[in-house]
């Protein structure tokens, strides 16, 4: 092989490499935050649409902003639900649903394992390391 395509070829991967390694953990990022958006809109969607029916206004009835909508009364649904479940008796709710969830086998393993996922993600680092 020609010395100079041999190096040119090695040149091009390398940089080719160098663009996926780069481009890469971005593009994952961007699928990650398109499905969870994608997933708060659909969840919210439907109450959207209903007080576009109700109110005329015709903001309400723009793709967009019905998106948008959908989004933020999701993630008002998931707070209020967050807080619920970090009072007293919201805690107690909550071990009892643990407690059934366990006892559904394939169920079961799903929801431990992403539990622990979450858990282990969210846990607070020592800042200080002992031997």
């Amino acid at each position: 092989m020609n010395p100079v395509l041999g190096r040119t070829l090695r040149s091009l991967q390398r940089n080719v490499l160098a663009g996926v390694v780069t481009i890469g953990p971005l593009f994952v990022t961007y699928l990650i935050f398109s499905f969870l958006l994608g997933t708060l809109a659909k969840a919210g969607l439907p109450a959207v649409q209903l007080f576009a029916a109700i109110f005329p206004e015709i903001w309400l009835h723009q793709p967009l902003m019905q998106s948008l909508l959908a989004i933020l009364l999701t993630l008002a649904v998931l707070y209020v639900t967050g807080r619920v479940t970090s009072l007293v008796i919201g805690r107690q709710a909550f071990s009892l649903f643990e407690a059934i969830l366990e006892r559904l086998p394939f169920v079961a393993k799903v929801y431990t394992s992403v539990r622990q996922l979450l858990d282990t993600m969210m846990a607070k680092k020592e800042t200080s390391q002992r031997v």
